[in-house]
């Protein structure tokens, strides 16, 4: 049963200190690396002062902002306007509309409520598209403008 317990303990300390297959990265450098996130969302401390070191300067707690954004909705419509003349001399006119919805809240990283928070909606009335300013590579992002 010790042995058990002996041969548990050393994997488990082998699983922080050799490097993962599928990963690449030792398995401690995890720890070190939320250890760290950990400390600079929280804030940092003062560094001491040069000319006396022993002297405590204290703690001076600056957290970190965090905006968290999310996409609640995106949708898009294309309209198709056909007439006679239309038809028979410039082909059919389409124009494009689209919107969304994002919410956004601000948050420090040792509040329990968010600073700011609130729900964005954009709307794009139907419009033309436009041609493109930069016609040597037109497939680059979008043509909206």
């Amino acid at each position: 049963m010790l042995g058990d317990v002996n041969g548990l303990y050393d994997s488990f300390l082998n699983s922080f200190l050799q490097v993962n297959s599928s990963t690449g990265t030792v398995g401690m450098a995890a720890l070190v690396q939320g250890y760290q996130l950990a400390s600079l969302l929280a804030g940092r401390k003062n560094p001491p002062d040069p000319k006396d070191p022993n002297k405590d300067t204290g703690y001076e707690v600056m957290p970190a902002n965090i905006l968290l954004a999310s996409v609640l909705g995106a949708a898009g419509t294309e309209h198709t306007h056909k007439n006679i003349w239309t038809a028979l001399w410039k082909g059919d006119e389409i124009t494009y509309s689209g919107g969304l919805i994002v919410n956004m809240s601000l948050w420090q990283a040792t509040a329990k409520t968010p600073s700011f928070s609130k729900i964005f909606r954009y709307r794009m009335p139907y419009s033309d598209v436009k041609p493109p300013k930069n016609e040597v590579n037109v497939t680059d992002g979008d043509n909206i403008h």
